[in-house]
């Protein structure tokens, strides 16, 4: 392998994690104030950062599992990651909203609609922007 389609695969690799590592935030920012927004319908003490932390902690399964699918035998981890990252929304809904305990699986299943469109949304624009522009600096 030539140095320079060394270095070249290198730069394209690492531009593209720092790309979805930001992506990666941005969509629990994005998730957070979805949460925040669906849920102050049910309690008026809610915040966008009550709503922000609630999504960081439903999204560490699906970072962990993403570090853990380069591994292509581990790759069928991300469904389990999902499910689990609902699972912990829906137990962060009903510890923290002690008036929406009826209503906490709604609750979350309208969280989790709403924020998986708008998620895959910035996601295609992310592949959209590394398809065009990172592929052609790098490849």
């Amino acid at each position: 392998i030539p140095d320079s389609a060394l270095s070249s695969s290198f730069g394209y690799l690492v531009l593209t994690n720092a790309l979805w590592y930001v992506m990666y935030v941005v969509n629990v920012v994005i998730t957070g104030a979805i949460i925040a927004a669906i849920l102050v319908t049910a309690e008026s003490r809610w915040s966008g950062l009550t709503g922000l932390k609630l999504a960081a902690y439903s999204f560490t399964p699906l970072f962990a599992a993403g570090i853990l699918a380069v591994i292509p035998t581990v790759a069928w981890s991300v469904p389990l990651a999902i499910g689990y990252g609902v699972y912990l929304l829906y137990l962060g809904i009903r510890a923290l909203t002690p008036a929406a305990r009826t209503g906490a699986i709604g609750y979350t299943v309208a969280s989790f609609l709403a924020a998986a469109v708008i998620v895959g949304v910035m996601n295609l624009f992310e592949y959209y922007f590394e398809s065009l522009v990172v592929k052609k600096l790098f490849l």
